[in-house]
């Protein structure tokens, strides 16, 4: 098998007859998302693309992001080559280890309140409701039952978790916490799997798009629909 490895651009809606077309010439099928941007990661879809609709479907408050990006109403397109001349960012799986210890409340504190994320943040990312707290336990009911989550891990509640999702993209906005590779400091992700969501911003560039190069975890929701491991850093490079 291959080793794993995505690219993923934005591109405009009018451009994507002439990718199809040229995806059927080589004879490989174009998925199309129904529910999550994270469909596209699943490692036997050889390419796919994302409508903006999408990001109004299951992960409607995290697709604030998106709707308030430059991105807005452009086709995310994920496969396995990347579309010549586009720029947009590589997907691959990282063997570094994952961080020795969780950040202190204090840091987590200091991660939100930095200026820089205040400003970015969409204000629908804080609107939470019956929905969120519903998708937030039926992703880590899905996960307990694969035997990716814990009993501990299910039982926890959103609001304790939702400081670490809020930090966790805060720190590719304006990082505190590295992770080193070949003598660079590149942000990364925070915390485990089960307290972050929305890794798609990372992994798709609508967040950290200033740095070059990232550490990814995956969320929930794209360790559920991908089979994707959780609590493996994905290394995102942007490629201009």
């Amino acid at each position: 098998m291959d080793p794993y490895r995505k690219f993923s651009c934005f591109i405009e809606p009018e451009e994507l007859a002439g990718i199809e077309q040229d995806l059927r010439k080589k004879g490989k099928r174009l998925y199309k998302a129904r529910r999550m941007m994270c469909e596209l990661l699943h490692p036997k879809r050889e390419a796919g693309i994302a409508g903006p609709e999408v990001w109004d479907r299951t992960c409607r408050r995290q697709g604030s992001w998106y709707r308030n990006s430059d991105r807005a109403g452009k086709v995310l397109y994920v496969g396995n080559d990347p579309i010549p001349g586009a720029a947009g960012t590589s997907i691959a799986p990282s063997d570094l280890d994952p961080p020795t210890r969780l950040p202190t409340d204090g840091e987590i504190e200091k991660l939100i309140a930095s200026p820089e994320y205040q400003e970015k943040k969409p204000v629908d990312w804080d609107d939470i409701n019956p929905w969120d707290i519903a998708q937030f336990q039926q992703f880590r009911q899905g996960l307990h039952k694969m035997g990716k989550a814990t009993d501990e891990e299910l039982r926890e509640e959103f609001m304790s978790v939702f400081p670490f999702q809020c930090a966790n993209h805060a720190n590719f906005i304006s990082p505190e916490f590295f992770i080193g590779e070949s003598g660079q400091r590149i942000p990364c992700s925070i915390a485990p799997t089960m307290k972050i969501c929305s890794a798609c911003l990372e992994l798709f560039g609508l967040v950290g798009a200033d740095f070059p190069e990232k550490m990814v975890f995956l969320c929930p929701g794209a360790v559920m629909v991908t089979g994707l491991p959780r609590d493996v850093y994905f290394f995102v490079k942007e490629n201009q």
